[in-house]
């Protein structure tokens, strides 16, 4: 009984310190590149939303429900290159919001690395990361069945918090589906065609 006992709690040991490890949720980021982010392909939208779990409400003393007073999107060193801000309407905490990856110029940024920041009335600001990669050329192409390619997209999941934090949709953009066309326009439209002027 004592030898089950035993094993049982070196089991149930060895499984949390491998979950523990598999997570990265406190390993600092090495160079410029976070431990975590949502990949998505160059000009594909990018969702995402702030996710407040239910356990949030469990502290004590019990916090305020967090609603959004903006947005930006920033470079891994800070530099803002978009943002929204909602001064006189915060919005609810499962507001979708949308960045069609371009800077508050309309021009589509750089394939690169870019921090998602929300602020928010009570809670503070919350981050997460998307990398913005090119498209694979045609010959890099896997095989396709049944009308739906196998491309991945370098990918780096973050752990889920019992506080809140920002979830950013998976990319659904596909390089390639038989019998489909994608085009993508831009139009100039002068200093407040595509964005919001002040």
């Amino acid at each position: 009984m004592k030898r089950a006992l035993l094993l049982v709690v070196l089991v149930v040991g060895l499984i949390g310190v491998v979950a523990a490890a598999q997570c990265g949720c406190d390993t600092p980021s090495v160079g410029d590149e976070p431990t975590c982010y949502t990949g998505y392909w160059l000009g594909v939208d990018v969702g995402f939303k702030l996710v407040v779990p239910g356990e949030y409400f469990s502290q004590c003393p019990i916090p305020q429900t967090p609603f959004i007073t903006g947005w930006r999107v920033e470079t891994v060193d800070g530099m803002v290159i978009y943002q929204q801000q909602f001064p006189d309407m915060p919005k609810g905490h499962n507001f979708e919001m949308l960045w069609d990856q371009t800077d508050g110029y309309c021009n589509q940024v750089p394939i690169g690395i870019y921090r998602l920041v929300i602020q928010t009335t009570t809670a503070g600001e919350f981050k997460n990361y998307v990398k913005i990669q090119p498209w694979p050329s045609p010959s890099n192409w896997c095989n396709c069945w049944c009308n739906c390619c196998c491309m991945q997209i370098d990918t780096q999941p973050c752990c889920i918090s019992h506080n809140p934090y920002i979830q950013i949709a998976r990319c659904t953009g596909r390089p390639y589906v038989w019998g489909s066309i994608s085009i993508r326009i831009h139009v100039d439209l002068g200093a407040c065609g595509c964005c919001s002027c002040p």
